[in-house]
């Protein structure tokens, strides 16, 4: 809770788990984790996000839904998660996994963010629904007062290069 009473609520998800091809499998083989883990990390974020009543759900995982970095989109989640988000009004998501900062536009009322800009990082394509990227090493600052989330990109010297309040 915000001190103007103003109440966040983060929701934490393994999208390793949730991926259900591709790198999951060779996690699943590694590990020895039993098939179903994405079907009840699904339920556990419905289950939750159903129940919050915060002012503020913020997502954070490290997959992104939409990415125009080297990974690009992450199809599993836009068709299993995406939903979920827009329907229980998740405002804001965070990811990581591409090597860069990006700011996307807003997809039915849910704000995207990629920060992955810590090392290594790669080109970034500007696309119909890049509101800003950044190529560059750097790191993501946010900020929220009530209703607004103030959002600062900082280069590898910790000075701005991009900032708004969604």
């Amino acid at each position: 809770t915000l001190s103007d009473e103003t109440t966040l609520q983060f929701f934490a998800l393994d999208s390793q788990i949730l991926l259900e091809e591709g790198w999951y499998k060779k996690y699943q083989k590694r590990t020895g984790e039993a098939p179903g883990q994405s079907e009840k990390h699904l339920a556990w974020l419905e289950d939750h996000l159903s129940d919050s009543r915060a002012d503020w759900k913020i997502a954070i995982m490290h997959h992104p839904v939409y990415s125009n970095g080297r990974h690009g989109d992450t199809e599993w989640l836009k068709e299993h998660v995406k939903p979920l988000f827009e329907k229980y009004g998740v405002q804001v998501v965070f990811s990581g996994h591409d090597h860069d900062l990006e700011v996307l536009k807003p997809v039915n009322g849910v704000q995207y963010f990629v920060s992955g800009a810590g090392a290594n990082v790669h080109d970034v394509s500007w696309r119909e629904n890049t509101v800003f990227a950044f190529a560059g090493t750097g790191f993501m600052w946010c900020r929220i007062v009530k209703d607004e989330l103030l959002v600062v990109l900082h280069d590898r010297k910790g000075d701005p290069v991009w900032a708004e309040s969604v």
